[in-house]
């Protein structure tokens, strides 16, 4: 028994587990149009944050709460970070990806590709995933009851 979060990749498309948190259940009040959250490596890059000054940011350095927190409170997040997508895309945000590795092209629903450079006028051409949530969270539950049951555990 295997699972993968590469959803073209050879076995079981499973995504990451941490979509059943207790956090995406919450509501979350809109607060700001565009959230940008900067991966640890390129918070460090200020010739590329200093493009997003005028935006609220953050990077996915900080604590999970916090981080869902601010997804919750944009309508729209501009990103280069995989879990930040990813939860975005569980919280039904608009996000628009900057990818820095191949695994942003092997999740099963694509969000709008885009770089630095045009981000901010693309985003708003970014789509909603109706049902990711509770799909990413019935293939989790259903990966764990088979795995309990192959091992006898109850």
């Amino acid at each position: 028994m295997a699972g993968t979060r590469d959803y073209n990749m050879p076995g079981e498309w499973l995504p990451c587990v941490s979509c059943l948190h207790q956090l995406f259940d919450n509501s979350y009040e809109t607060t700001q149009e565009i959230g940008v959250i900067f991966h640890k490596k390129t918070i460090q890059q200020p010739s590329i944050t200093s493009k997003f000054k005028e935006y609220p940011s953050t990077s996915n350095t900080v604590d999970l709460d916090a981080l869902i927190n601010f997804i919750g409170s944009s309508e729209h997040i501009i990103t280069d970070s995989y879990h930040a997508m990813y939860w975005s895309m569980l919280l039904g945000k608009k996000v628009a990806v900057i990818p820095n590795s191949s695994k942003f092209y092997d999740f099963k629903y694509n969000p709008l590709f885009t770089d630095f450079d045009n981000a901010i006028d693309q985003v708003k051409n970014a789509t909603i995933k109706d049902g990711l949530l509770e799909e990413c969270r019935e293939l989790n539950r259903n990966f764990a009851k088979r795995a309990f049951e192959y091992l006898e555990v109850s």
